[in-house]
């Protein structure tokens, strides 16, 4: 990466197998990638630490992934992109206006995750409200 740090991810997803897939794809990517399979862990962290990017799914138990985005938005440090089976313009509204820089459907291939990652971070700060929404 030319030198500079490791970009660091944080995944949370309550799909165990997405998780891995994720985990496995990005981190072989060249990405410091970290996972949380329960959303109150994933928020915990998210506050603890710096994330370049964090990939949230919407269901999961517990505690909804917009409420997981709409906790995280005052922060505005980390970049978000949701990754979830709901589709639909009411959705893709929704997470932008709580300020998620992308909306990937699931199922999602690791192939295009990956270059949803690299396009996102390649971008620095620029929003992609545009492309991604």
């Amino acid at each position: 990466m030319d030198g500079l740090s490791t970009q660091r991810l944080l995944v949370i997803d309550d799909d165990e197998l997405f998780l891995e897939i994720a985990r496995f794809n990005l981190d072989k990517a060249g990405y410091d990638v970290e996972v949380a399979s329960d959303p109150r862990v994933g928020l915990n962290r998210a506050i603890e630490l710096h994330f370049d990017l964090i990939l949230l799914d919407l269901m999961m138990p517990g505690l909804h992934g917009e409420e997981v985005l709409s906790l995280l938005k005052p922060l505005n440090q980390q970049r978000i992109v949701i990754v979830s089976g709901h589709t639909g313009d009411v959705h893709r509204s929704r997470a932008r206006d709580l300020g998620a820089v992308a909306y990937l459907e699931k199922p999602v291939t690791a192939k295009k995750l990956c270059e949803t990652v690299i396009e996102i971070l390649a971008d620095g700060k620029r929003d992609l409200d545009g492309d991604g929404l």
